[in-house]
């Protein structure tokens, strides 16, 4: 995400930013209380509402594929089930934490009870959105990962209370690079020190949201620079990916702001791995155009193909699905709730059928090197199928 946020009320002028602002000084910018889902020891507790398994068939044939990319054929039996401490189910995983949130140099990893590969697993890298720093905005897409045996390191690139301030770039200058720099090296430094053997280094998997879609354009290149050899990418995954901070700002704050950019156009030349770009066609903050220009960056060497997501509808109630720049998360967080989000124009964070079948479905296409999947995103209650993405590339509008 990204600091125009703030700013992009629909007709309530200053008043979004003046309430956000203080909530993130009030809160701690959603990083300095953690939920049970996030506490040390073991693995976390599910509320029944909350747990996939609990979900209704009719539900799941909605939201979750019973087969193929992004369905449960993959989870572990060894990462989810009873506990009789709490006296319900869990997704069983360990919890390993590393920096400090208030200067924006801290990671979680999640360490499923099941490794994929026995005694280690590859690494996902999940790159959050800017403000939208606790992993609990992506539970259901981590908890997707973890469940399959996979390892999830979350690192956060900006600081709380009122260092995030200074990171939207209104009294200094921004620098993404920095932020990059800061996320890899934590993520890095959790992976060496607590993570150690189970993590498969030579199968490190990106995905990255909104901001952090565009940081992982220079991931690769950065961790050259960084001299880190022994992190080898395998496939990237950039769902709203945003090269253009000011895009959408009102003029007045485009001129306030000072973010200096990560080179991306720099960056995408030292991606070799599979690239997979998901766009909105409701996306205000990282528009389609932004979605071409970094497929056409690519080298033409380098496996890439885009999508562009279309908003649907036809169906009632939680079934409407609008590819707007909240799509990817998968529920609202401590301090950013769905009043907010839609009152800032990102479009609530809602779990839905674009969840499990398109941005659960890439993540688990990428690691086989699958660029056009082949959709599937069943039915709604009518009987009626929802609308499938659209391959766009270069063309993307």
């Amino acid at each position: 995400m990204r600091v125009s946020f703030f700013f992009c009320g629909k007709g309530m002028g200053s008043t979004p930013w003046l309430v956000l602002i203080a909530a993130m000084v009030l809160t701690g910018c959603g990083s300095g209380v953690e939920s049970e889902f996030l506490l040390g020891g073991r693995a976390v507790e599910m509320d029944e509402d909350d747990s996939l398994e609990d979900m209704t068939e009719v539900s799941r044939n909605h939201f979750q594929p019973l087969s193929g990319y992004g369905s449960s054929e993959g989870y572990l039996p060894g990462n989810f089930g009873w506990d009789a401490g709490c006296l319900c189910k869990r997704v069983r995983y360990t919890t390993f934490t590393a920096g400090c949130k208030e200067t924006g140099s801290y990671a979680w990893g999640f360490v499923p009870d099941q490794l994929v590969d026995g005694d280690r697993a590859p690494v996902y890298i999940y790159l959050h959105g800017f403000l939208a720093s606790d992993p609990r905005y992506y539970r259901d897409h981590i908890e997707h990962l973890v469940r399959q045996g996979f390892i999830v390191v979350f690192p956060i690139y900006h600081p709380a209370r009122f260092g995030v301030i200074n990171s939207m770039g209104v009294f200094d200058e921004a620098d993404q690079q920095e932020w990059l720099n800061t996320a890899i090296l934590e993520s890095k430094k959790l992976i060496d020190t607590q993570i150690k053997r189970r993590a498969d280094k030579s199968q490190v998997y990106l995905f990255g949201y909104s901001v952090g879609g565009g940081l992982a354009t220079r991931f690769i290149r950065t961790l050259a620079e960084l001299g880190i050899a022994d992190l080898t990418v395998r496939g990237v995954v950039l769902a709203h990916p945003q090269i253009d901070p000011k895009q959408g700002m009102p003029d007045f704050v485009a001129g306030m702001v000072k973010i200096k950019i990560v080179d991306w156009a720099d960056g995408v030349q030292a991606i070799e791995a599979p690239t997979l770009i998901l766009g909105g066609d409701k996306d205000g903050f990282a528009r389609m155009q932004q979605v071409s220009e970094l497929f056409l960056g690519l080298p033409a060497s380098t496996p890439k193909a885009a999508w562009k997501i279309l908003s649907d509808e036809d169906g009632t109630g939680d079934e409407h699905v609008h590819s707007d720049h909240g799509s990817p998360m998968c529920r609202p967080g401590p301090w950013l709730n769905n009043t907010m989000l839609e009152m800032l124009g990102i479009g609530k964070a809602t779990l839905n059928v674009h969840d499990f079948r398109i941005y659960f479905a890439a993540t688990d296409a990428i690691r086989d090197g699958v660029l056009e999947l082949p959709w599937d995103l069943g039915m709604n209650s009518k009987g009626h199928p929802y609308n499938l993405p659209v391959q766009c590339d270069g063309a993307c509008q």
